[in-house]
């Protein structure tokens, strides 16, 4: 979850520019004689925008619920020792307030109860390092700033829970801060959210498929298609793309989808 949001990422960039795309597309529909599917596409728009809205925050609570859920079950079986867990170094990435919830330290056996803060970590793990969080104390989140070395115990069978070991001394931090593979490859913001590129061509596949709807409703722009009249074999005729009034009079006499005709 703390290390693969691309999807999520390219999900929540499509759905906030498919509104505005519809809107931007229906504006060019309105001037046009199809002022009523101009303006229905825009308030189209503007629902999709809102609904995206809902829905990031609906899908953002939900996650850090299921997360939190996952932190408090893996924790209790690294402190009780049901698992076996592993040490490891990391540096703090950011941390977060949160209220009623248990707090882990490893060596205390019992929860402790009141706020606790949730510290997300890049663990140096065998293999590769990855992100971690873990639900500490108050007292001793507020010391653990971003950049800041931590020993950490990394449940084996949950990947992204971890317990902070407070009874790492300033020789053990310092050898963490030291360690040499800190000048290796590891997960950063923009890499867990599947880089900078994919959001953009997310967000650039939004628009564009919302303005495409929009402009599907503008004269002489071909959006809408199978509309036309159907040829022997069951295909459809679309109509011709007119940008000229006079040639787009010319070509109404010779098209009627009603009349089931189209042009030789």
């Amino acid at each position: 979850m703390l290390n693969d949001l691309a999807r999520l990422t390219r999900l929540s960039a499509f759905g906030q520019t498919l509104g505005s795309g519809l809107m931007f597309g229906a504006v060019f529909a309105i001037p046009g004689r199809h002022l009523a599917l101009g303006l229905v596409l825009f308030g189209v728009g503007i629902v999709t925008t809102l609904g995206w809205m809902v829905g990031v925050i609906v899908v953002t609570r939900r996650a850090d619920r299921a997360l939190r859920a996952e932190i408090v079950r893996g924790s209790t079986e690294i402190v009780s020792g049901a698992v076996a867990a592993t040490a490891v170094p990391a540096r703090v990435v950011r941390r977060r307030i949160v209220r009623a919830s248990p707090a882990f330290v490893l060596g205390r056996a019992e929860p402790q109860a009141g706020a606790a803060i949730v510290v997300v970590a890049t663990a140096l793990a065998d293999g590769a390092a990855r992100r971690v969080a873990a639900l500490v104390p108050s007292a001793l989140g507020v010391q653990l700033r971003r950049g800041r070395p931590v020993a950490l115990v990394l449940h084996p069978g949950l990947p992204d829970v971890a317990v902070v070991d407070a009874a790492a001394d300033a020789e053990h931090l310092a050898a963490i801060d030291g360690d040499p593979r800190w000048r290796e490859s590891v997960p950063t913001d923009r890499s867990v959210v599947g880089g900078v590129a994919a959001g953009a061509r997310g967000g650039a596949r939004g628009a564009g498929r919302g303005a495409r709807r929009g402009l599907a409703g503008r004269p002489g722009v071909r959006g809408l298609r199978g509309s036309g009249p159907r040829r022997t074999d069951g295909t459809t005729v679309d109509p011709p793309v007119v940008n000229d009034p006079i040639q787009e009079w010319t070509c109404a006499s010779e098209y009627s989808p009603e009349a089931g005709t189209a042009p030789a």
